[in-house]
């Protein structure tokens, strides 16, 4: 997936990858359950990112671009609020 704005300041857009688990995979390589990423959570300046997967393991991203939007209008906590929905898994409960 890519996604390019009018108000980057830069000509090269954004290339975005998506991937359920931590890591490449080669493609047949087995995946395990536990390898699944079941969570996410931004912290509220936006600068911090916490993902967990069904194993229990919990990787944190910091922001250091200092950039915080991509489209000039949304700081990262109204974007959060756009995409972000709840779910907890019943294994959890």
């Amino acid at each position: 997936m890519t996604l390019s704005t009018e108000h980057s300041h830069s000509s090269t857009p954004l290339d975005w990858k998506f991937s359920q688990v931590f890591g490449e995979r080669a493609p047949g390589e087995d995946l395990q359950d536990v390898d699944i990423i079941s969570s996410m959570g931004f912290e509220k300046s936006g600068d911090y990112l916490a993902v967990g997967d069904r194993g229990g393991r919990v990787v944190i991203f910091e922001r250091k671009d200092g950039k915080y939007t991509l489209n000039g209008h949304l700081s990262p906590n109204e974007l959060e609020q756009l995409d972000f929905s709840f779910t907890s898994h019943p294994e959890f409960q």
